[in-house]
């Protein structure tokens, strides 16, 4: 998107576009918190420099957007609040699957009292800072489990995660489609 400002990226710029757009339609005037998710497609370009964009785009657009979905080659990610217990399941079916690879980022500051279930490497009540201690390269536990029917003709795992942090937290994980 072309216009005389430059001070912010063209994520933030397209954003704030589609915003101003949802509000003259539903004739508010002031800020609002929409119940929409906002889809970010192509959020990873290839640079790092637009990687730490989109990132700082769906910090500042969490507020605005129920929630804000940064959707890239091989990776989505989105911000976990603070106040919930998140419940995080993933999708495999036909034509989607979402990897078991995961991280959690601190990318607002120290955050803690981070506590998850279903990962390899659970975190008990723990901090996360850049810099001194990340949650990356973790794992989604995919033990099989015993609480699916027999019956099923697909072979079922745990493929959920559960997530309770006492800061704004970045959950990513890997995705692709099958082929």
């Amino acid at each position: 998107m072309r216009l005389d400002d430059q001070d912010e990226n063209d994520l933030d710029k397209s954003v704030s576009f589609l915003k101003t757009c949802i509000d003259m339609e539903s004739g508010q005037s002031a800020p609002s918190v929409h119940e929409s998710t906002l889809l970010v497609l192509g959020a990873y370009g290839g640079r790092l420099d637009q990687q730490m964009a989109a990132l700082s785009s769906l910090v500042r657009w969490q507020g605005v957007f129920d929630r804000v979905v940064l959707l890239g080659e091989g990776n989505c990610s989105y911000l976990l609040e603070p106040g919930y217990r998140h419940l995080i399941r993933l999708i495999d079916d036909e034509a989607l699957v979402e990897g078991l690879t995961c991280g959690l980022i601190p990318i607002n500051g120290p955050v803690d009292g981070i506590t998850t279930e279903g990962l390899v490497w659970n975190l008990r009540n723990e901090r996360l800072e850049l810099g001194v201690r990340i949650s990356s390269s973790n794992s989604i536990d995919a033990t099989p489990a015993v609480d699916y029917p027999s019956s099923s003709s697909r072979s079922q795992c745990r493929r959920e995660v559960t997530v309770e942090t006492g800061g704004k937290l970045l959950w990513t994980h890997e995705w692709k489609f099958k082929l």
